[in-house]
């Protein structure tokens, strides 16, 4: 599949949302972070990122997130 753009919107103790490219918000969780993307507080508000984008049980996920800041 392919990877989407999108800015982090909020982050919470361990998971937040992202809004896509698309104009789709994307819930994550810290276990959902790529490779380049070692820990959580790497992620910043408003920072730019590269995701996964799913579906899942009608709701819209993002996993293999990485940082491009």
């Amino acid at each position: 599949m392919d990877k989407m753009r999108g800015r982090i919107k909020s982050i919470k103790k361990n998971y937040g949302f992202i809004g896509g490219i698309d104009g789709k918000d994307y819930f994550f969780h810290w276990t959902f972070l790529g490779i380049k993307t070692k820990t959580f507080n790497q992620l910043i508000i408003g920072g730019t990122v590269e995701f996964i984008p799913e579906l899942v049980e009608d709701k819209h996920r993002a996993r293999d997130i990485d940082t491009l800041d």
